[in-house]
């Protein structure tokens, strides 16, 4: 009998099926979309790009919803947050002498983002959300739709962080919430990669963004500024932090 605990896998074979798998994911949601929209409609202006989920005029959130959730199932076991980049952004805040009390982190699927902060934040309380059901089998994690706000939230949020922004159907009304939470001294960090760009954008990811059409869009739709942009020394994804702050 074979022992296939020895056998070791090549590394183009596991690209080759993370390849296909990624592609299969595509499909589920590409599928789902067409389902209640036909044909994508993108909505662009050069620094961001938009795929819609309006018809005539009017949000369908089911359609929305069914498709993030199909993705949170696809992908509940893959990380897209970096420890290390992570650590590295929160040396970097300690540095300043920033003391976060309350941490919120956005669309998290699996919870790592939490489990990175707590290593570095001890005794900080921080909380995860997650559109998805699956929220409830992960700690520190809620099932909540990142657009709404929480009245406890407001004015509270010490450190608010996501990767997942480009989940958004609606730029404009996200950062207006998450900017609503922001305390005083509180800090918004949003991770921006390659895979943010605006010609990343698809029906699962539907906002992407240049860092600049990013800080344009914040601006525009909260009280909060750009304070300074952190560029992880992991340059393979392009990470960079791009942290906002309430004018003094």
């Amino acid at each position: 009998m074979v022992d296939y605990s020895t056998l070791e896998v090549h590394p183009a074979t596991v690209k080759l099926f993370s390849k296909l798998y990624r592609r299969l994911g595509r499909l589920k949601y590409g599928a789902l979309y067409r389902k209640a929209f036909g044909q994508p409609v993108i909505l662009t202006d050069g620094e961001t790009s938009l795929v819609s989920y309006y018809r005539d005029g009017k949000l369908d959130y089911q359609a929305y919803k069914a498709v993030q959730q199909a993705g949170n199932a696809h992908k509940i076991n893959l990380v897209s947050a970096s420890e290390s980049a992570l650590a590295e952004l929160a040396r970097e805040l300690l540095q300043t002498g920033f003391r976060p009390e309350f941490i919120l982190c956005h669309g998290t699927r699996n919870g790592a983002e939490q489990r990175f902060f707590k290593a570095s934040f001890p005794g900080c309380c921080i909380v995860g959300t997650e559109i998805s059901d699956t929220a409830t089998q992960f700690p520190d994690t809620i099932q909540w739709d990142f657009h709404e706000v929480k009245p406890e939230w407001v004015g509270k949020v010490d450190l608010l962080y996501s990767n997942s922004w480009d989940h958004s159907y609606d730029p404009k009304k996200l950062f207006a919430a998450w900017g609503s939470c922001i305390s005083p001294d509180g800090i918004m960090a949003i991770e921006h990669t390659v895979g943010h760009l605006p010609e990343k954008r698809a029906v699962l990811d539907p906002f992407g963004a240049t860092v600049q059409g990013l800080v344009r869009v914040v601006e525009e739709n909260s009280r909060l500024r750009l304070h300074r942009i952190f560029e992880n020394s992991d340059k393979t994804k392009e990470r960079k932090f791009v942290l906002f702050k309430s004018p003094n």
